[in-house]
Order: C-alpha cells, then structure tokens, then sequence
C-alpha cells in the first residue's frame, strides 16, 4: 500500500523557524536583563557587567574561569566605583588633591612604550594620524591613573579621619587575623646602601660611559674618584640606600639588578627616571630633590636582609589594611551596593572571549 505523504508547507515551516528565532533571542535579551547588583540605587545587569569586561583592556580584563572569579570581578567593578564616587564628593569639597602630573610620572613607570618620542614617523610605517591618536591614547591612559590616584586618596582621607576622630576600634582578634592572613608578606625589607656615579641622560655616549664606569668600579677605583674622572659628562656621586618595597615602583630598575647584592658587588649600569633624594632644610622640613634622569652605576656599600615582623612590628601596617577593609564596608553600605549571587552569570560566557 502507497501512502502519499504530505509535504509541510514551506510558509508554515518558515514561519515556525522564524518564531523559534524570536523566541530564542528574546530569551537571550532577558537573560542580559537579569539584575546581578546594585549600585546607588541603580540595577546593574548581566549586560551592563559584560559591556564592562569587554570594554577592559586585554592587559586589565579579569581572568575568569569560575563562579567565584565572576564574583570577585563585580565586587571589583562595584568597589570601583564606591570609591571614585567617594572621590569626587572629597574633592568638590577641596578636601583632596592629586596633581595630574603624578598620574603621568607614575605611568611613565608602569607603561614606557606609551612615552615613546616618534620623530620620523615614516620610518615605523605610522602616518600622523598614527601618532595623533597614539598621543590620544596616552592621555586617556593618564586620566585613568589619575582618576585611580584619587580614588585612593579618598579612602586615605577617609581612614585618617576615622582614626583622627577615634570612630573606628580594632581589637586584638582583629590584629591577630589579619595578621594570620598576611604574615609571609610581613617583612623587614631587604635594604642595600650603595655608592653610584650617576651620568644623567640616554644618549649612546652615555650608555657608552656607563659601561666604562662599571669598569673602573669593578677594578676597584673608588666612587667619588671615578665620578671625577666623568666629570665631562656632568657625572655625580650618589650615596643612599634603597629598600625593597615593591610599592616604591620608581626604584624597580635598581633591583632588577640589585637583589641579594653583596657588599663589594657593583650594580648597573640602570637607567633612573624620578629618584629623589631627602634632604632637610634649616627649618627642619624634609623636601624631596630630584636626581637628573640618566645612567648609574653602583657599589654596594652595605646591606640589610629581610626578617620577618612580629605581630607587634606589623600593627601599624595592620591598621591600615583593617581600617581600609572597614572603610570600603562603609562605601558599600552608603552606596546601596547589593550582590545577587544566585544571578550571577556562568563563568563560560567570558572563557571563550579571553
């Protein structure tokens, strides 16, 4: 027996194919409209929050590969903006005040390539809407340090304030926890006295004359000697003496070379840019004296290794850290900053983008 078999309407299908479409994508528009936070009183949504990671730069975007990593990326974004919000109210009130100039040395620092000086444009295959927009980048790249620099300000304030007033208490229980937490990074730093000859400048004769210094050091002529025998390059001696704080980023060229240097050992040739050195006026004040950016060369003169801090040693520090933590509680609190964790998205939405 022969059963003719109907076909389905073409239109019919089309249109059932049509409306599975709709439906689908009205699925994934509700799913970005699913309020994960709060924030002064505003949703934020699993679209909002994706726009914020997509709009990141590669070197800042979070990597996420877990519901907590998820987490932690909004707690950020949303400490973020308590805290810029914090700073702008203080410096309306001209209670803080970060000079723009400190965003730009400090990310000098942190981004060189962004402060290269292109002369010959032509000679990188770059038009000059190339360098147009490369100048474009830095500056938004400064504000954006910037903008971090007085957010930190701001909780700064806020914590000197609290501790001024004495509106914040830290018990014992507190120290010792928090003390538990951080106790491998508590320490002494390593210290390193030295004393260098500083060419200042970046030509190739002063690369050249660095070299040359770091061989008369190493055959043993004395510092103050050598710094004489430059004295054509307008070479100076530098006596200090540096310690290990990775916060201190200014000094990171030093100690790329100079870590569990000996005394005796010569350290360089480095390029410096922004050392300072202290010095104290009649007055009594301290003042910071800039060294000219240039080539130093330096003999370890002396050293300290690191030790680790007691509870006792690290309280100070301590403090900071816990009043800062109670501090961005209080943010939060003001802010109306809510996290909805059973909406938070699947960590596989961003895997596959980063």
């Amino acid at each position: 027996m022969i059963v003719n078999a109907r076909l389905p309407d073409f239109r019919v299908l089309a249109a059932l194919i049509c409306c599975a479409s709709l439906v689908s994508c009205g699925f994934i528009a509700d799913k970005d409209r699913i309020r994960i936070a709060t924030l002064g009183g505003k949703s934020i949504t699993r679209g909002d929050f994706d726009k914020v990671i997509r709009d990141m730069a590669p070197d800042e975007r979070p990597l996420i590969r877990t519901k907590g990593d998820v987490r932690k990326s909004l707690e950020n974004y949303l400490d973020a903006q308590v805290r810029n919000a914090n700073a702008t109210v203080l410096e309306e009130q001209a209670k803080i005040f970060v000079p723009r100039e400190l965003a730009e040395q400090l990310l000098r620092y942190k981004r060189p390539q962004l402060f290269i000086d292109i002369q010959r444009p032509q000679d990188y295959n770059l038009t000059e809407r190339d360098v147009q927009y490369m100048a474009e980048e830095r500056e938004i790249k400064i504000d954006e340090e910037w903008q971090k620099l007085k957010a930190e300000a701001g909780v700064q304030y806020r914590i000197e304030q609290a501790m001024k007033e004495g509106l914040m208490t830290i018990g014992d229980a507190e120290y010792q926890a928090e003390y538990e937490i951080r106790r491998a990074e508590l320490n002494h730093f390593e210290r390193v006295a030295f004393a260098g000859v500083l060419a200042p400048g970046n030509t190739q004769e002063i690369r050249a004359a660095g070299l040359e210094i770091k061989k008369r050091l190493t055959e043993g002529a004395a510092p103050e000697a050598v710094a004489t025998e430059f004295a054509n390059l307008n070479a100076q001696l530098i006596e200090s003496e540096l310690d290990h704080d990775p916060r201190k980023v200014r000094y990171a060229s030093f100690w790329e070379q100079g870590e569990n240097a000996q005394i005796g050992d010569v350290v360089g040739p480095i390029f410096i840019q922004g050392w300072v050195a202290k010095e104290e006026d009649a007055q009594g004040r301290i003042t910071d004296k800039p060294y000219p950016d240039g080539v130093l060369v330096c003999l370890v003169t002396g050293r300290t290794d690191q030790t680790p801090k007691s509870l006792e040693e690290s309280k100070p520090e301590l403090q900071y850290n816990i009043l800062y933590s109670k501090i961005m509680d209080q943010l939060r609190v003001e802010n109306g900053v809510q996290i909805f964790e059973d909406n938070l998205p699947d960590p596989g939405m961003y895997t596959t983008t980063q």
